[in-house]
């Protein structure tokens, strides 16, 4: 290589370097959020109640995460540990009944309290 192709070369590796940006700037890759992943089986605590209608709203603890959830209207008792699959999430969802809006809540289709999912049985099973 002659000097001029070196000095190419020298400027555009010099031009790259300096056109990177610093990488703490990057927003790293977010990891799922428990709402999601659609399909797993979501292992919670029940924190607190509240009846609505047709539905029920339940602030769940999973993982040291609180947030609510709402399904249709079923008996569940603070303390108690149920499970339920997906779900879909909703953000500043306002109940009407409740007179309440939600920043975020999971919309899920049944509730249970055994963690196998049983597919010939549907809604809310206690």
């Amino acid at each position: 290589m002659n000097s001029q192709t070196l000095k190419i070369l020298a400027l555009l590796l010099v031009i790259i370097i300096t056109s990177c940006k610093d990488s703490s700037q990057y927003t790293p890759i977010k990891k799922p959020s428990i709402e999601e992943n659609h399909y797993k089986t979501h292992k919670v605590l029940v924190k607190e109640v509240e009846e609505a209608g047709v539905y029920t709203y339940v602030k769940v603890l999973e993982n040291e995460k609180e947030y609510w959830i709402a399904t249709s209207s079923t008996k569940l008792e603070i303390g108690q540990t149920c499970y339920f699959d997906g779900g879909t999430k909703m953000v500043n969802f306002k109940s009407e009944e409740l007179d309440k809006t939600f920043e975020e809540i999971i919309f899920v289709d049944a509730v249970r309290g055994h963690e196998k999912k049983s597919p010939e049985r549907g809604g809310n099973i206690f």
